[in-house]
């Protein structure tokens, strides 16, 4: 794949977690405007803000790439700005896992108390790190040095 094409695809695939990460927070900030709210238990409302706070992190990481691509790059392909979206992509996940464990948490007080707060919590945390960074940890331990064949590269007989 040539730079050109890599680094557009980098990018297209940032703007749709951008548009993502901006949906969640939009459903994020209308959540004090609600009446069931102010129900909350003050520890709920702080694992809120901080679950809000953190998702405004994950828009910015999101969002910085694309700027780096047209302000510091001047929209030039090459491996430095293919290297800037897979970090900040790495980066945006660790936050995002939390702030979705943290509204999870927040569900599974209204729905069951502290233990379901919890429970919900620790799930949706282990459930998102375990399919985002589980297969890079798995990956590292296949041998490397056989490359991945697509389907362009497999004999016609081996795709009936």
């Amino acid at each position: 794949m040539t730079p050109d094409k890599r680094t557009k695809l980098a990018l297209d695939e940032s703007r749709t977690l951008m548009l993502g990460a901006q949906i969640l927070l939009g459903f994020q900030v209308q959540g004090p405007f609600q009446t069931a709210f102010a129900l909350l238990p003050s520890f709920a409302k702080a694992m809120y803000v901080i679950a809000l706070g953190l998702m405004v992190l994950v828009v910015g990481l999101v969002i910085a790439p694309s700027a780096y691509h047209r302000i510091v790059e001047r929209g030039a392909a090459g491996s430095r700005i293919d290297r800037v979206i897979t970090r900040a992509a790495e980066i945006t996940l660790a936050p995002f896992a939390v702030a979705m464990a943290l509204d999870l948490g927040i569900a599974g007080q209204v729905i069951g108390g502290a233990p379901a707060a919890f429970g919900a919590g620790l799930a949706g945390f282990v459930f998102a790190l375990t399919f985002w960074f589980g297969p890079v940890v798995f990956r590292t331990g296949q041998n490397e040095a056989q490359p991945c064949r697509t389907l362009r590269q497999r004999p016609r007989s081996s795709l009936r």
